[in-house]
């Protein structure tokens, strides 16, 4: 039986045995004359709903004449609308780390989207986070996650290691039909077991998130549904392209054909909250994981055009996805709470994605104020975590008017992206009514966003002391976060290595020979050097894998220098004893206790002979790849 459906198995006869000892237990004690005890109220079930790339003005609720979208809405209808909704991050990973941490992903070094090189190894939403699956299952909650996750594919990063009971999952999005020669969805799965799903990915996940309340309606659950549309590739159900046949435009067409596909598949889990009884006690958020990337085109040869165009509008916002201004950042924001929540009202001050976990937990009696992120299970060092404050607020009793003040006086950004582009870096705070920002090629710009939501009307010149003001504190805030995980530099695949990059220098007594899978270093004495090229800025301890065959003699060392002109101190190296029988390959991994590094020297023997390497890769504290200079990393 797949361990998931035995888990929620497992709990439904758990609650059904709870009920009959209670059944059988109430005569007795109306027989001694006791009263019965009264039923503790049920937690709220928590629905999360997860839009992908939606623009500000892309909803019927939000002002669309063409956006068909009556069941999100009544979202909106039945709850709070916030007119100043914000996600962490103008793209789409950094803003689910945030979402999903319930931290700003700054604080962890997770900044941008990674290159396809760092995506299929060591990217992932680190370890040392907690996520609101977590919080939310030791809270007694079945946990769900069905949809795009996009937070790592690495098997410590998948969405069942990371607090969800049952995950119907894909690694990063980017597909809606089945694929032509197979007829099922590409790299789609059930926990860590790939399934074969015929259907438009859009209806698959509303279908699952329908199973998923079906089989925990008699117990509190928390789930994460992540669709994709109207993400790329373009790409809607010809019915639903025939009911926008009046719109000239092919990719605005496509569009809106998305977002009514995506309407339906929120209406059917709206449906099944209400058949089940379950709508006046599920607390429900929809939102998106940036804004609209409006005017973006990408190849999509398999279309009726060449480039698929998401024709988002972030209307009355400027910017588009990528951006730190309002129309990369501002998204569409609705909470319904019925019974609990103001229905048909709207929140104007600013709100967080931030805030959903704090809120969640609100919901759920959990005092979140306690929680921080757990330590590094492999280095067991919270200094890789730089601040462990959860930074969300609870909305509840903003939202329900008992709390008149602003949730936040101050959000802020960082978006360091395009890596090794720091011309196009950006930044920006609110406080109150007021935004400061540096978006791309932009100069640092002041805007009164409640008078000028469009910002088009730079004041910086004439509040000279205000701006100063305000980077003063983005400045405080952002000392409190790491540097990118990964950036400019990243790690070099096997496809893309040039093995005769690896060595800077060698000393008279290692004579080196590389090849395209090895280093071949004839030791002609007892101090063989090899000193590698640089290593990319990163925090450590780190750890170095070797992979020898050695036929030489002797103890072997490691050193490095912190220093840009390499300096290798006695102190600062580690000894190894290597196989030196010369029959087979031989793996090493050894702890170099170093806080930052920037040269490595490894002497591979202290003795004559042929030392043959390949594999030489250098992984920080929580085993993220910081630089290959020869071979693959280790798993």
């Amino acid at each position: 039986m797949n361990h998931m459906f035995a888990i929620a198995r497992f709990r439904r006869v758990a609650s059904l045995c709870s009920a009959l000892t209670a059944l059988l237990l109430a005569p007795y004690a109306a027989v001694n004359g006791a009263e019965e005890p009264k039923s503790p109220a049920r937690k709220p079930n928590v629905i999360v709903i997860l839009a992908d790339d939606l623009g500000y003005a892309d909803l019927g609720c939000q002002g669309s004449k063409e956006v068909v979208s009556p069941h999100i809405d009544t979202i909106a209808a039945n709850g709070v609308r916030c007119t100043a909704g914000y996600v962490t991050a103008p793209q789409c990973c950094p803003s689910r780390a945030g979402l999903m941490s319930g931290r700003s992903q700054n604080r962890f070094g997770f900044e941008a989207n990674p290159p396809p090189a760092v995506e299929r190894t060591f990217f992932g939403l680190p370890l040392t986070e907690r996520t609101i699956a977590e919080r939310m299952k030791a809270a007694g909650y079945a946990t769900g996650m069905v949809g795009k996750w996009h937070l790592g594919r690495s098997e410590p990063m998948r969405p069942y290691n990371r607090g969800f009971d049952e995950v119907f999952w894909h690694p990063n999005g980017g597909v809606l039909f089945p694929d032509k020669q197979t007829g099922f969805i590409r790299d789609l799965y059930r926990g860590p077991q790939p399934v074969e799903e015929p259907e438009y990915s859009t209806d698959a996940f509303g279908r699952e998130a329908v199973a998923f309340i079906d089989r925990h309606q008699r117990e509190p659950f928390f789930l994460y549904l992540a669709f994709i549309p109207p993400h790329w590739p373009m790409q809607a159900k010809p019915e639903h392209l025939a009911k926008f046949a009046h719109i000239p435009d092919l990719h605005r067409r496509t569009m809106l054909g998305m977002m009514a596909s995506l309407d339906e598949n929120v209406g059917r889990v709206l449906a099944k909250l209400r058949a089940t009884g379950l709508e006046e006690n599920t607390l429900v958020f929809f939102l998106s994981d940036n804004g609209g990337p409006t005017g973006q085109a990408r190849p999509q040869p398999d279309a009726d055009f060449e480039y698929g165009q998401n024709t988002s509008k972030n209307d009355p916002c400027r910017g588009v996805k990528g951006d730190l201004l309002e129309g990369g950042i501002r998204i569409p924001y609705l909470v319904q709470w019925k019974g609990h929540l103001p229905a048909g009202t709207t929140y104007e001050k600013p709100v967080s994605s931030l805030d959903i976990t704090p809120t969640a937990l609100a919901a759920a009696g959990v005092d979140s104020s306690q929680l921080a992120p757990r330590d590094d299970p492999q280095t067991n060092d919270l200094t890789r975590s730089v601040s462990t404050t959860m930074e969300g607020t609870d909305l509840l009793p903003f939202l329900t008017g008992k709390n008149t003040a602003a949730p936040h006086e101050t959000l802020c950004w960082r978006f360091r992206f395009p890596a090794g582009k720091p011309e196009q870096y950006g930044w920006a705070i609110r406080q109150g009514d007021w935004k400061l920002v540096k978006n791309r090629k932009e100069p640092v710009s002041l805007y009164h966003l409640v008078s000028d939501i469009g910002e088009t009307n730079n004041l910086a010149g004439q509040q000279s002391e205000r701006v100063a003001s305000m980077l003063a504190t983005y400045k405080k805030w952002d000392a409190q976060n790491m540097e990118p995980r990964w950036g400019a530099e990243t790690p070099v695949t096997p496809a893309t290595a040039k093995p005769q990059d690896s060595i800077l220098q060698s000393s008279h007594q290692a004579k080196v020979k590389i090849t395209a899978t090895e280093l071949n270093v004839t030791c002609t004495g007892n101090d063989p050097q090899l000193v590698f090229t640089p290593a990319p800025a990163a925090h450590g301890p780190f750890s170095l894998e070797l992979k020898i065959r050695s036929n030489a003699q002797g103890p072997a060392q490691v050193f490095w220098s912190t220093v840009e002109k390499p300096v290798f101190a006695p102190q600062d190296s580690v000894t190894f004893e290597p196989d030196h029988e010369g029959k087979e390959w031989k793996n090493y991994t050894l702890k170099l206790p170093a806080t930052s590094l920037t040269h490595l020297r490894l002497d591979p023997s202290s003795a004559p002979g042929l030392v043959r390497i390949a594999r030489v890769v250098l992984k920080d504290a929580h085993g993220n790849v910081v630089k290959v200079w020869m071979g693959t990393p280790l798993p």
